[in-house]
């Protein structure tokens, strides 16, 4: 997908938009249609993704009542950094539904799955309590923001 998107779910209070290419005027365009239809941004959290498979995990995310925020640092803590840690290799971890009520963060290699990894709801809660009270003054909430917040904020 080579366009922007604009997802905005009213009762989830967050503002996911996808663009591919850079192309930053479109989203403001979509941004300030918003505006006019009477929208009070203040109540929305405003993310941005670049590609496709952040757009559906954050969509994913979103849908499930959960803070990104927390989901992110949680794949950020899970991760396993050294080389010696696991019997396989990954470019990236996505969170995702499976079933009607059960979620993984899957392990990604060459676009398929290699392993996964059961989300736990007491590790999401111990997380989110780190950042339901923080005031995020960034779009972009991923592996950058979550491994930046860890080395900052949780020591």
């Amino acid at each position: 997908m080579k366009s922007q998107v604009l997802y905005f779910p009213y009762k989830n209070k967050t503002i996911i938009q996808y663009c591919a290419d850079g192309n930053f005027d479109v989203l403001s365009m979509q941004i300030c249609s918003l505006i006019t239809e009477g929208v009070n941004l203040s109540e929305y959290k405003m993310r941005v993704v670049s590609d496709i498979e952040s757009f559906v995990e954050k969509v994913q995310i979103v849908s499930s009542g959960y803070d990104d925020r927390a989901i992110e640092l949680m794949k950020f803590m899970n991760s396993p950094l050294e080389d010696g840690d696991i019997q396989f290799n990954y470019e990236h971890m996505i969170f995702t539904k499976v079933g009607h009520e059960s979620y993984q963060f899957m392990f990604i290699n060459n676009q398929i799955a290699v392993a996964s990894l059961d989300f736990s709801q007491e590790q999401y809660e111990y997380y989110l309590a780190d950042v339901e009270d923080l005031e995020t003054n960034t779009y972009y909430i991923d592996s950058r923001w979550a491994e930046s917040f860890s080395r900052t904020s949780l020591m």
